[in-house]
């Protein structure tokens, strides 16, 4: 399992994140559009400042869905919030396969599934200024996208929270 932190800036006029390994290095930036319909976040390589991903809210749904755009447009992941009474249900859709997302996502603790297997989970890190997850994912699931999932994830159902 690969581990990282991500946390959210707290004082940004747009959502920010900043994506550290295990040695603190910042290996992943993410930020919103600071004035766009729909919402987008880009996504990009600390490194090299490459940009990987871009992600856009889909207007008119009824629910929450979000896709997620290679660096050349191509959608490559779509996320959709499932109406349920008593249980937050996330689908994913990708062109790794489908996706299952578990847990609390209020108090941030939550895990994605794929065919029966956890292959990423969060948890909110107590006593940290801003919001601050750990993050575990497998070694065999495509770390770029993971990130991503969790930044979308974070955009349905937290967004402007920290303002």
């Amino acid at each position: 399992m690969k581990r990282f932190y991500l946390k959210q800036n707290v004082f940004s006029f747009r959502d920010t994140f900043k994506v550290f390994d295990a040695d603190q290095k910042v290996v992943y930036h993410a930020q919103a559009s600071f004035v766009s319909l729909p919402r987008q976040y880009h996504i990009y390589r600390s490194s090299d400042d490459r940009l990987l991903f871009n992600m856009k809210r889909r207007l008119f749904h009824f629910m929450p869905t979000y896709e997620l755009y290679d660096a050349t447009g191509n959608v490559v992941a779509t996320m959709h919030k499932q109406f349920a009474f008593f249980k937050n249900i996330i689908d994913i859709q990708s062109k790794y396969g489908s996706y299952s997302v578990e847990g609390n996502f209020w108090t941030h603790v939550f895990s994605i599934e794929k065919d029966n297997k956890v292959v990423l989970a969060v948890k909110k890190r107590l006593l940290a200024w801003g919001d601050t997850y750990e993050i575990e994912i497998d070694d065999n699931e495509d770390t770029d996208m993971m990130i991503a999932f969790v930044i979308m994830i974070d955009s349905i159902y937290h967004r402007g929270n920290n303002k």
